[in-house]
């Protein structure tokens, strides 16, 4: 199996502009653009997720392109889950699935779904609530297999209520991720300053706090560290930037990258999935140009 795991739901989006103007239906979900996250940097990633009977009809053409794994994908439904993306005017969006929460939930990788692929696993991005029993099991496992593990905070459990479940969680994750409103939510504070100063106070080897145009804030034993969106990109659909952007900051810190090169390259993922609507062509890939790019932010 692969060495770098993507662990959340992969599905069809239809995309809505601020002024409801549909942009079409593409290849989506929170999985897919993590998925694409991690392969900027590394072919060796592999998904996790249920899919539909009809998800390789559907997407088979970019599937084949772009040489994607679909070794932990399984069939669970007829239909793919299809998601209604709703973008309005503060930037902020809200996703309504179209057959519904339980089919939607019904994708979902349980905790067994995902023990057998984790013995070989370097790094983990899971992106998920707090479901019943499911943390315990997922991080019993990641003792005795030794990966680095990401989480990507659902904004379901960033309320003041969730605050000491996801405490007790990030504490035992390798990377927490998260962005400036579900920081300013979970905390109940107002301003990104106050949350960072909390932030900086807990006990998790790194927290990245993602800011869209302003780019990063990485957490790191208590130091903060400011990393910037790549300059210059013309933002076509913002979907999937904050996914993208938090596997690759887990390939960062397992691959031995300095917080700062981190987050850059996260900020690099990011720009790459936002220049065009739905997901990149990562057939299309140069990773030379991705390494230069690195290069020269990191010594901006």
């Amino acid at each position: 199996m692969a060495k770098y795991l993507v662990v959340s739901t992969v599905v069809t989006d239809e995309v809505f502009t601020a002024d409801h103007h549909f942009t079409g239906a593409c290849l989506g979900g929170a999985g897919l653009y993590a998925y694409c996250g991690l392969r900027f940097w590394t072919d060796d990633v592999a998904i996790i997720s249920g899919v539909g009977e009809d998800f390789f009809s559907l997407h088979r053409a970019w599937l084949l392109e772009n040489k994607v794994c679909t070794d932990g994908l399984w069939v669970r439904d007829p239909h793919t889950p299809c998601t209604v993306v709703q973008y309005h005017k503060d930037g902020e969006r809200t996703e309504t699935p179209r057959f519904g929460r339980d089919h939607y939930h019904k994708m979902e990788a349980s905790a067994s779904d995902i023990l057998p692929f984790l013995e070989e696993a370097k790094g983990v991005y899971i992106f998920q609530k707090i479901p019943d029993n499911y943390w315990d099991v997922i991080l019993k496992r990641k003792e005795e297999c030794n990966f680095a593990l990401a989480w990507e905070l659902h904004t379901g459990v960033t309320t003041p209520a969730h605050l000491s479940d996801v405490q007790r969680i990030a504490k035992a994750c390798d990377i927490l991720s998260l962005n400036r409103t579900e920081a300013l939510s979970l905390l109940d504070v107002e301003n990104l300053e106050e949350a960072i100063g909390i932030l900086s106070t807990w006990q998790v080897p790194m927290i990245y706090l993602r800011v869209g145009a302003q780019g990063g804030i990485i957490l790191e034993n208590g130091h903060v560290t400011r990393t910037p969106a790549v300059p210059g990109i013309h933002v076509i659909d913002p979907t999937g930037a904050g996914n993208s952007s938090t596997a690759a900051v887990l390939y960062g810190y397992c691959e031995g990258y300095s917080p700062h090169q981190c987050g850059l390259m996260g900020s690099i993922s990011a720009a790459k999935c936002i220049e065009q609507q739905g997901p990149p062509k990562l057939s299309e890939i140069n990773r030379s140009q991705l390494h230069l790019l690195l290069s020269q932010m990191s010594e901006s």
